[in-house]
């Protein structure tokens, strides 16, 4: 895999880094694809240094480098942890790099100590949450088979509180390809400022998706068109698929750009 990645660096050049934390999450939603996620291993600030340090020293890595906390459930670990990881990440860029921070998170545990944290490193936050609780918990439930929607809406109030910028991630299941309109009239009602839409997938530990039947593309389509729409209303959620289309459109290279079939996946 070295190889390989050297050989498309020559050719390729990266802005993000995604850091597997632990495998760990204190949550057991339905549609999670990975596996393993009752291992409390941590990765190990000599892992973290390696990569770092690895992504910069083989040309992969742009000089303004995001670095994302995902997991499992990142928050499972501790702030101190992060703040020693993020010293650590800083000693293996190069001195005139720009590092970013990014968390993906379930939001079940965010507090004020969390939040010292995001906004001392000026964190990147993104929130998994599916909507209004009926939808949420149908799928993201805790590991005594009860909804996470009440914990991490006080996360998502506790950032609010604290003014730590954050966006959402909502995954799209069967459920909630009948229900785009209650779902943006939730995010609307609670003040999220941008939504992305992941697919509920048939991928690793996932082994069924929820979405099927003939005529899957049409209502997907429907609920798309559905929610950009919404999003042209005044108070509406940004939808970032739009955010997506736009950015390739300004890009100046738009059309040297190869046709690439990307798939987003859900997580925490």
């Amino acid at each position: 895999m070295e190889k390989l990645l050297t050989v498309l660096s020559s050719s390729f050049s990266t802005r993000l880094l995604v850091l597997q934390s632990t495998p760990f999450c204190n949550a057991d939603c339905a549609y999670c694809y990975l596996p393993n996620r009752d291992d409390r291993r941590r990765m190990s600030l000599h892992t973290i240094h390696s990569s770092v340090r690895w992504v910069f020293d083989s040309g992969l890595a742009t000089c303004d480098l995001t670095i994302v906390w995902h997991a499992g459930e990142p928050l499972v670990l501790s702030p101190t942890w992060y703040s020693e990881a993020i010293s650590v990440c800083a000693e293996a860029a190069p001195r005139a790099a720009l590092l970013r921070h990014a968390v993906q998170t379930n939001a079940t545990l965010i507090n004020d100590e969390w939040c010292d944290l995001f906004l001392l490193h000026k964190f990147s936050v993104g929130v998994s949450l599916d909507g209004p609780p009926w939808l949420h918990d149908q799928y993201r439930r805790d590991r005594r088979g009860s909804g996470t929607h009440a914990a991490a809406m006080r996360g998502v109030e506790t950032l609010q509180r604290r003014d730590v910028p954050f966006h959402v991630i909502c995954v799209v299941t069967n459920e909630a390809l009948q229900a785009v309109d209650e779902i943006l009239d939730f995010f609307t009602s609670i003040g999220v400022a941008e939504v992305g839409f992941n697919l509920d997938e048939q991928e690793g530990a996932r082994h069924r998706s929820s979405l099927r039947g003939d005529d899957l593309r049409a209502r997907f389509s429907d609920f798309m068109l559905r929610a950009l729409n919404r999003a042209a209303q005044p108070g509406a959620p940004i939808i970032r698929e739009s955010l997506s289309v736009v950015s390739a459109l300004l890009d100046p290279d738009f059309d040297m750009q190869p046709v690439t079939m990307k798939t987003n996946r859900s997580a925490s």
